[in-house]
């Protein structure tokens, strides 16, 4: 399922900071199963993503763009599965 597909994660803070990671998907996946605690990233919007859902929703085979968060404060996160 997740063979050749990768896991896009596009980070852009207030401050102008831009964060762009590509993983292929089976490495991401296994990053995601550890815990938003492996992101080191100080960014609010990154806080409000939910790690199991996005792991519920690549374990059901969804691509596109999973996650669109924009924080209050102008910080934004995007994830994408391609």
């Amino acid at each position: 399922k997740a063979k050749g597909k990768v896991l896009r994660i596009m980070i852009r803070s207030h401050e102008q900071d831009k964060v762009n990671v590509n993983l292929p998907l089976s490495f991401g996946l296994s990053v995601l199963k550890k815990g938003s605690k492996n992101f080191s990233v100080n960014n609010s919007a990154m806080d409000q993503v939910d790690f199991d859902d996005l792991q519920r929703m690549i374990d059901e085979g969804i691509v596109g763009e999973i996650v669109n968060i924009e924080s209050h404060e102008g910080d934004t996160v995007r994830i994408v599965v391609d």
